[in-house]
């Protein structure tokens, strides 16, 4: 596991766990979370390879510290888990190998409380799990494996070991209980300050990657890319894989903006809600590299950086990590 963070002075690699730091050390990493708090301090959530156990990694003592996470027995980490602050603790969230349910740690090293989150009956949780957090809530989207729906959990009360409460958000109509196709594999999450939740996801069924806005109990649900497209010279519709991996954030004038891959040409677009609610979308110009990993954030300066990684063509390793800034007017550079 290692981390490369840019900073005034340019890149500069971390190696945190994994064989890098000695030829005794199990490979880790292959399942990791990290962010970046207002602090500039750096968490990173993390799973050992062979045993699935989950790691903590921090440099907020001016240099990296890491611990397993007491409580979280060996082999229950599975393939996705995310990382937050809340309440000025670290929260992470994590698929359980075993169970179906998601593990929810919150606080320190030495002192993590763990609790479990479930779905409705049968449900199997994980697959892609997202984390964000408000003054007084925390909210976890999730994919059901087994419904095939996207689902939202959120309690409030940070104090102490709380009650979760997880909805069905897309996937099957919460009314009428019919399904309404695969949804919410892949999924990301932010939100507004207004207190918003903004989750992205595809919709594997439409082969769409949809934005869903929810506050106060009141959901609604735009399509930012679809898979359709017009040959430019045969002039006939085709279809493009989106949405197999995606990141969602806000620019400054709280519009959304969505970055995504089309697996069918292992390419990297982004779409931006314009003023009516639609959206547009635009690819990233390629030379025939594969564009992998989209990641978004915002910026100080109102919009945008996109930050993906791109092979080197004719190989299986190598490559690099590029950047693009996107204006707060949504252009691209």
């Amino acid at each position: 596991a290692h981390l490369r963070r840019r900073s005034d002075g340019g890149w500069h690699t971390t190696w945190l766990d994994g064989p890098a730091l000695g030829p005794e050390k199990p490979a880790a990493g292959r399942v990791f979370a990290a962010i970046v708090d207002s602090d500039n301090v750096t968490h990173v959530a993390y799973s050992t390879d062979s045993d699935r156990s989950l790691w903590y990694g921090t440099n907020g003592g001016g240099s990296w510290s890491r611990s397993r996470v007491d409580g979280v027995p060996a082999g229950r980490v599975g393939d996705a888990l995310a990382v937050s602050k809340w309440q000025g603790r670290v929260a992470i969230v994590f698929e359980d190998h075993t169970s179906g349910k998601l593990g929810f740690v919150h606080g320190a090293p030495a002192v993590w409380k763990l609790e479990w989150i479930e779905g409705q009956a049968a449900a199997e949780l994980g697959g892609s799990v997202q984390i964000s957090a408000f003054q007084s809530k925390i909210a976890v989207a999730a994919y059901d494996r087994a419904g095939g729906d996207l689902v939202v959990a959120t309690r409030t009360n940070a104090g102490q070991i709380g009650q979760w409460v997880t909805g069905v958000v897309a996937g099957r109509d919460p009314a009428t209980g019919v399904d309404e196709g695969d949804v919410g594999l892949p999924n990301a999450m932010t939100r507004a300050p207004t207190g918003e939740l903004i989750v992205a996801f595809r919709d594997a069924t439409n082969n769409e990657v949809v934005v869903a806005r929810s506050k106060d109990g009141h959901t609604t649900f735009s399509t930012a890319a679809d898979g359709k497209f017009v040959h430019e010279t045969l002039k006939v519709t085709r279809s493009r894989l989106v949405g197999t991996d995606l990141s969602v954030a806000l620019l400054a004038s709280s519009r959304v903006v969505v970055a995504f891959q089309d697996a069918s040409r292992l390419r990297i677009g982004y779409c931006i809600e314009k003023a009516d609610g639609t959206f547009a979308t635009t690819y990233l110009p390629s030379v025939g590299r594969p564009q992998l990993a989209p990641q978004i954030f915002p910026r100080i300066d109102g919009g945008a950086s996109l930050s993906f990684v791109e092979l080197t063509a004719g190989t299986s390793a190598g490559g690099t990590i590029s950047t693009v800034a996107i204006s707060g007017a949504g252009s691209g550079q």
